[in-house]
């Protein structure tokens, strides 16, 4: 089982932008509430589409595909590549919790952050697991992410579904 931290305040309670308590959870939790917010900060001249998320009841698994822009630098001391991820939802407020497993306080920079996250988990495990595939392109400073996380769904006592994401890390 994998552990998410989302976050919490003195008393306990979460402060951050997401609930989920498990990583491919928090996965599929941010890239939904990430496009949602380019849905809405979209016009008709300028849509923002850099995250898709699609849930299908036939296979049972949320397909997220997203692109993230970049930049990169060079750590002066260790040699080591740094990607930043660029804001493209500049008036979106994502809260990372005090506390909490993200860093990043942008849903583009979290979402990238979350990827590798779950991607280096799914390395983790015995056997390997590759729902999560991340590609950078430094000549064109863009990050993709494509991902297919497995959930269960039901309809709860008001007849609305209910989608669980399954936590296939342990």
């Amino acid at each position: 089982m994998s552990v998410f931290a989302p976050g919490t305040d003195s008393n306990g309670n979460p402060d951050g932008t997401l609930r989920s308590t498990n990583i491919p959870a928090a996965f599929v939790e941010l890239a939904h509430l990430k496009n949602q917010q380019e849905v809405a900060a979209s016009t008709a001249d300028d849509p923002i589409e850099n995250t898709t998320v699609q849930y299908s009841e036939e296979t049972r698994q949320a397909t997220i595909e997203a692109t993230v822009n970049f930049t990169s630098s060079t750590d002066s001391t260790t040699g080591n590549v740094i990607l930043a991820a660029s804001n493209d939802l500049p008036s979106a407020v994502f809260a990372p919790g005090t506390g909490g497993t993200l860093k990043t306080t942008s849903y583009s920079g979290a979402l990238l952050e979350l990827a590798q996250k779950l991607a280096n988990a799914e390395n983790s495990v015995t056997p390997a697991v590759n729902n999560i595939n991340i590609t950078h392109s430094d000549e064109d400073k863009v990050s993709t992410i494509n991902a297919t996380i497995p959930y269960t769904s039901v309809i709860d006592a008001s007849g609305k579904p209910v989608i669980t994401v399954t936590d296939y890390l342990g």
